[in-house]
């Protein structure tokens, strides 16, 4: 679960880094399916970020 909260306005890092968990989560949702083991959501995520 990821919860991202700004005060103020981000800063170019802080949105990047967002953006880049945003991304993962992304890729994890699209990963899920019955049969698919749990690490390799794990690495659906992991490889958002590369």
């Amino acid at each position: 679960m990821s919860r991202t909260v700004f005060l103020g306005e981000p800063t170019a890092r802080a949105r990047h880094l967002h953006q880049a968990a945003l991304d993962g989560i992304l890729a994890q949702v699209e990963t899920l399916r019955p049969g698919v083991k749990c690490s390799e959501v794990s690495q659906a995520f992991q490889r958002a970020f590369k």
